[in-house]
């Protein structure tokens, strides 16, 4: 197994992990956490498309029983770009809509806000590669 095959899964740890440590982190820093978060697992979501579209589709077993009864993640390159197409999203909305969180988000709320974009990109990337 190639390291590549295990970036879905490490993308969905890291923006977990990444919500839990937005939130004790201070506002403007938590904004800087979770956008290099959000950019390394586009980094690593692209490089898993590149891996897919030359060798092919493959299931990720998560822990030691298939899918009726444990978790597995199928990773193709649909799933990988409609990956990329929710990282971009988010990225570019995150960038371009940061005038306006700075308007509307107190800023004693800003970890807050910044560790719900990162659950929030956990849960899609859980939705769009489970098997």
């Amino acid at each position: 197994m190639a390291f590549v095959q295990n970036f879905p899964f490490f993308s969905i740890i890291l923006a977990l992990s990444g919500g839990v440590v937005c939130s004790i982190l201070k506002g403007k820093v938590a904004r800087n956490y979770c956008l290099t978060i959000l950019s390394l697992i586009f980094v690593m979501t692209c490089m898993t498309f590149m891996h897919v579209y030359q060798n092919g589709a493959y299931v990720y077993m998560m822990g030691h029983f298939s899918a009726p009864w444990g978790n597995e993640i199928r990773v193709g390159v649909l799933e990988c770009l409609m990956a990329i197409v929710f990282l971009v999203v988010m990225l570019l909305s995150l960038f371009g809509g940061m005038h306006h969180i700075e308007k509307d988000v107190e800023e004693s709320k800003y970890n807050l806000y910044f560790t719900m974009i990162s659950l929030l990109t956990s849960s899609l990337l859980a939705l769009v590669y489970t098997y």
